[in-house]
C-alpha cells in the first residue's frame, strides 16, 4: 500500500511543479474533443446546404429524385402488411417529400412488387 501512496505523492508533486504544462495539456484535450464533436454537426450542415444549393440552382427538368424503400411485407395477417406499407409511405412523406416540396413540382409514388418467378418442370418420356 505504501508504494501506491508514494506514487500518488510523486504524481501530485509533478503536477504542482509543472502546472502550466498540465493546463496546456488540458486546454489541448478540451479543444480536440470540441473540434471532433463539432465536425459531425458541421459535416451534416455542409451536406444539407450543398444539397439545397444544388437543387435551387439546377434546371427543373434535371431534378429527378428516386427513393427506394425496402421493407419486409411478409406477414401472416394481410392487415399487418398493409399497415407496414402505410407506415413506410407516411415516413417517406414526412421525412423526404415534405422537406423537398419547395424544390419540386409534384411527386409520384410507385409501388414496385417482387418479381414472380415460376419454374415449371415437365416430366420426360424415356
Amino acid at each position: 500500500m505504501s508504494l501506491i501512496k508514494l506514487g500518488y505523492i510523486i504524481a501530485i508533486r509533478r503536477i504542482i511543479s509543472a502546472w502550466h504544462i498540465e493546463a496546456i495539456l488540458f486546454i489541448g484535450i478540451f479543444l480536440a474533443v470540441t473540434l471532433l464533436s463539432s465536425s459531425v454537426v458541421f459535416s451534416q450542415l455542409l451536406s444539407e446546404v450543398s444539397l439545397s444549393h444544388t437543387l435551387s440552382n439546377s434546371n427543373p427538368d434535371d431534378k429527378q429524385l428516386w427513393l427506394r424503400s425496402f421493407s419486409d411485407l411478409k406477414s401472416s395477417q394481410p392487415k399487418d402488411s398493409s399497415s407496414i406499407y402505410s407506415e413506410n409511405t407516411e415516413f417517406i412523406k414526412q421525412r423526404v417529400i415534405d422537406k423537398l416540396r419547395s424544390f419540386t413540382f409534384d411527386h409520384h409514388l410507385i409501388l414496385e412488387t417482387a418479381t414472380l418467378l415460376m419454374i415449371l418442370v415437365l416430366p420426360c418420356k424415356s
